[in-house]
């Protein structure tokens, strides 16, 4: 649309503004309004013109306001951007959890990573290279380095010493003998000798005991140039080495073994004794075995028990008398399985049931069966009567008895071992021999009166017809 004027005419024009003239001082001049229809149309244009201030001024108030939200949104934006920096930080992975570090070494976590604190003597990412201390070869004078943790070791060479083996050590090569001790001493050395040793390297022995020469716990005594052995007993020789064989001197009584032992020995004691030598009898009453009042009677291992009256058994702990078998009076000994009865003067018999025959100095204690007579032979001397021992005691003997009785004798038969019972008293005679041409048995051959070595266990009897 052109708003512009047909014709080209000033401003004043356009509004119909009158402008000024040269005559304007002239009071003649007067004001020409103009038409109506050209007032609208200025007015329009003006409008217009206010229109378009308006919307540049618009324009400019928009761009001005878009201009600072950008400027918010860009500050928004950076705010946004380190918040969300310092929450990815808290998400940081904390790697030492895993113990990465070796060796010992301490774990740092850091951001994104981690850093190990290595232990002294080591190095690398995670500490697990060890740092060689024998890299700078430490060692002088020919030593072998040995590496270590954070150190090093010198393993110096024959003659040398010190931590880089840098001194020299004359005792390295141990010149000292016999366990002496080695000083140092500038370039050369000293030995310090044990007791005994004498000499520069203590080689040259002054005692000669030291060496135990002597042998099985003998005394070594130390001479000038030697020693000299005091040997225990049981040995003997220059070091005492040889084994005395005592048993040779027979030292075991008692009829024991000697064993011989090394340095010394053993007797080996038959039942019934001990001690060193066996010479200790061992008492086998010591326990009282025997009952009822026996007497116990110590034997070689072994022992017999004398019972009271009444009483038998090994520990007289029977009675075969209580029936009481003996007759007339008689007193009954019990013995094992059995029993004797010691008759009254004018009985005989095994129960003292009949009288005995005497004659004279001779007399039978036994039994009379229809006038066979059997019974203990007993004989008379110095007034007393005894027993005879069966020791060599036979038929012939027995005739010979008979016969001084006025007995049947022809048949006669010797009996021993108190077959009829055991006397009492003296046993008169021993070792009876008769030739059977004798008028009594005291005139056989004998071992004289009162001479003999018996028990009435054996006294002797005869059966007569």
């Amino acid at each position: 649309m052109d708003l512009a004027p047909e014709e080209t005419t000033s401003v004043y024009e356009s509004l119909r503004i009158s402008g000024p003239t040269d005559n304007a001082d002239d009071p003649n001049t007067s004001i020409t309004q103009p038409p109506k229809t050209k007032v609208n149309r200025r007015l329009q244009i003006a409008l217009v013109l206010v229109g378009i201030m308006c919307a540049a001024l618009v324009a400019i108030v928009v761009w001005s306001l878009a201009f600072t939200q950008k400027e918010n949104s860009d500050k928004l934006n950076h705010e946004f951007e380190s918040l969300v920096s310092a929450n990815n930080g808290s998400n940081d992975i904390n790697e030492c959890m895993n113990n990465p570090c070796a060796r010992g070494a301490t774990c740092r976590n850091n951001h994104g990573g981690f850093d190990c604190d290595c232990l002294p003597g080591f190095t690398g990412k995670l500490c697990q290279l060890e740092i060689s201390e024998c890299s700078s070869r430490p060692c002088q004078n020919g030593g072998t380095c040995v590496d270590m943790v954070n150190s090093y070791r010198c393993l110096c060479s024959v003659g040398y010493l010190g931590t880089n083996c840098q001194e020299r050590d004359p005792c390295r090569s141990s010149p000292c003998q016999n366990g002496a001790t080695c000083r140092n001493q500038n370039d050369t050395y000293s030995c310090s000798c044990p007791f005994g040793y004498t000499g520069r390297i203590c080689e040259t022995m002054s005692n000669h005991c030291l060496s135990k020469p002597c042998r099985n716990g003998a005394h070594c005594e130390n001479t000038l140039e030697s020693f000299r052995c005091s040997c225990s007993s049981g040995f003997q020789g220059t070091l005492c080495e040889n084994d005395i064989n005592e048993c040779m001197s027979k030292p075991c009584v008692r009829g024991a073994t000697c064993i011989n032992n090394h340095g010394g020995f053993d007797c080996d004691c038959p039942p019934g004794f001990t001690g060193k030598l066996c010479q200790l009898e061992i008492s086998e009453c010591s326990s009282r075995p025997c009952q009822n009042g026996g007497t116990c009677v110590d034997m070689v291992n072994s022992y017999r028990c004398l019972c009271s009256a009444g009483y038998y058994g090994t520990n007289c702990q029977g009675n075969q008398c209580r029936s009481q078998p003996c007759q007339n009076g008689a007193t009954c000994r019990s013995y094992a399985n059995t029993y004797s009865c010691s008759c009254r003067t004018g009985y005989s018999g095994r129960d003292c049931e009949s009288a005995f025959l005497q004659r004279n100095l001779y007399r039978i204690v036994g039994i009379n069966i229809n006038g066979k007579y059997g019974g203990r032979v007993e004989v008379k001397h110095n007034g007393v009567w005894g027993t005879v021992c069966d020791d060599y005691w036979n038929n012939t003997d027995a005739k010979v008895f008979c016969k001084s009785l006025n007995l049947p004798h022809s048949n006669a038969v010797a009996v021993q071992s108190a077959y009829f019972g055991q006397g009492t008293g003296d046993i008169w005679l021993d070792d009876v021999l008769c030739t059977g041409s004798e008028p009594n048995i005291a005139s056989c051959k004998h071992a004289g009166w009162a001479n003999e070595n018996c028990g009435h266990h054996e006294d002797a009897g005869v059966l007569c017809f």
